[in-house]
């Protein structure tokens, strides 16, 4: 019986051995699948800015161009906007919502409200804050999608119509 005890002690090693290997091996793959995205991401870009050479095939990196300062500034503006609702919110909620439990959770829940992914639930807000709680959101929704995906919609369409002028004047010249 100790024999048999003791077999299954070293089959037990062996097991944990294996599975100790196996999951670095997945770590070491996830790594690797990271640097396969960033790269395809890279070569997506330097598509764009190559197609430069093309009057109309380069309007998505003439059009980025015109725009990068305009565009900067709105990302910064839309940073202040998310981050100060994402403390209100997590001082309103934090205690009772578990999408406002910590602040990364938080900026998620945020982030999510304005059309991004799966966000939290406008009566659980609302129980657990009140009335406070719907002039958040209501603001919120508002300043955050109306607002601001306005402002980053025009900038986009200024920033295109300026290439597009470019492109035409010099693909008549």
């Amino acid at each position: 019986v100790t024999g048999l005890l003791r077999m299954k002690a070293a089959e037990q090693a062996q097991m944990e051995a294996f599975f100790d290997a196996l999951s670095r091996v997945v770590r070491r793959l996830a790594a690797v699948q990271t640097a396969q995205s960033v790269g395809i991401l890279g070569m997506v870009l330097q598509l764009v800015l190559k197609l430069q050479f093309h009057p109309r095939l380069g309007m998505i990196s003439r059009t980025i161009e015109a725009i990068a300062f305009d565009l900067a500034f709105f990302f910064m503006l839309f940073f202040w906007i998310v981050l100060l609702f994402t403390v209100i919110g997590f001082g309103l909620f934090g205690s009772a919502l578990d999408g406002f439990v910590d602040f990364q959770s938080s900026v998620v829940s945020c982030l999510f409200m304005l059309g991004i992914g799966n966000a939290p639930d406008y009566d659980e807000m609302v129980s657990a804050a009140g009335f406070i709680a719907q002039v958040w959101y209501w603001l919120y929704i508002v300043i955050g999608f109306f607002v601001l995906m306005s402002a980053l919609l025009a900038i986009v369409v200024a920033g295109y119509d300026a290439a597009s002028a470019r492109v035409d004047k010099h693909w008549r010249d």
